[in-house]
């Protein structure tokens, strides 16, 4: 029983140690998740450059100012430097550009990118020089340039700058004449001081009389946005307009095909009738002419009021019967024909 009791505390000291371990490897893992090429960082480029410029493994990589990779690594190869980087969830293409770019003002660098190409850049083809920048270090320049004066020795420098003005003492005519050429250039300029006052006081002069009519430029622009309203209204107007007759017309088209059957006889019995008429347009000219005579007698007759009047010639002869006296009519007792 004792020793089943010390093989099982062995036993469980062996799987908490396992425990341990393996929490341990997990935990590593997941601070290193960036840098698996399939779950974290992505594929694998390399780029070629004049210099490092400063850049360093663990810099980022951007595109367009967004982080996409992290650079692994800056090697010296023959006389170029190779840079290795990672970038995930980006396309790449057989024609991007890079260059180094400064971070921030203490001197920081980030490897930038500008994805161009038809296809997609192999991880096994790096980017030539030809395609890759190396920025000027302005802080590098500086350090450099402080080093470079706390060197100068102050006397030499004053002994050369004596020695060059005795020398351009001793220079040729034609260059103390170039010399004279840019001094009286100078003097040109400052005697025209007073012309480019006076051009100064005119340009202010304006700058008063646009500014005294603000008024009226904020008038006119206010007058000017109404008429483009007046005009965006009567444009709506017209397309109220255009979209009524395009109804109207496809209504009528409509009608017209649902009584087509009907409108074609009656306008053939038109066109008949129309034909007639213009066959006997003669004899018409000449019924109306002899209409005219017609009414004329025909009002004459009938223009007595309850009565009308007929005078009959021939009936009986000349002097059978003598003419009857005048009578009065009566309107009483109307009489048919006298």
């Amino acid at each position: 029983m004792a020793r089943a009791a010390g093989e099982n505390r062995v036993s469980n000291a062996v799987i908490g140690a396992v425990g341990v371990v393996v929490i341990l490897a997990v935990t590593a893992t997941s601070f290193m998740l960036d840098a698996l090429p399939v779950v974290g960082a992505g594929p694998k480029y390399k780029a070629y450059f004049s210099e490092a410029a400063g850049l360093t493994s663990g810099n980022e990589v951007r595109i367009a100012g967004v982080k996409v990779g992290v650079v692994t690594d800056v090697d010296l190869e023959d006389d170029k430097v190779g840079v290795g980087f990672r970038a995930k969830d980006t396309w790449i293409g057989n024609d991007t550009r890079a260059s180094i770019q400064i971070k921030s003002v203490l001197g920081q660098k980030y490897l930038s990118l500008e994805p161009a190409g038809t296809t997609e850049l192999e991880t096994s083809d790096p980017i030539p020089l030809e395609r890759t920048v190396a920025p000027y270090d302005v802080v590098t320049a500086f350090s450099s340039a402080a080093e470079t004066i706390e060197s100068i020795d102050e006397a030499t420098l004053e002994e050369s700058l004596v020695t060059l003005s005795e020398t351009m003492e001793a220079t040729p005519e034609e260059f103390r004449h170039a010399i004279d050429g840019v001094s009286r250039l100078s003097q040109t300029i400052s005697s025209r001081d007073e012309e480019l006052r006076e051009l100064l006081v005119a340009t202010r002069q304006t700058s008063q009389i646009v500014a005294d009519r603000n008024d009226d430029f904020r008038r006119l622009i206010i007058g000017a946005g109404q008429l483009l309203e007046e005009l965006n209204a009567r444009r709506d107007a017209l397309n109220v307009v255009l979209l009524s007759t395009r109804a109207l017309s496809q209504e009528l088209r409509t009608f017209v095909a649902d009584n087509e059957e009907q409108f074609g006889p009656t306008l053939d019995s038109l066109d008949s009738a129309l034909t007639i008429l213009v066959d006997h347009e003669e004899d018409l000219r000449k019924a109306l002419h002899n209409l005219g005579p017609f009414y004329t007698v025909y009002s004459n007759i009938v223009g007595t009021g309850r009565w009308f009047d007929s005078y009959i010639t021939n009936l009986v002869p000349p002097g059978a019967i003598e003419p009857a006296p005048l009578t009065t009519r009566e309107p009483a007792r109307p009489r048919g024909i006298n």
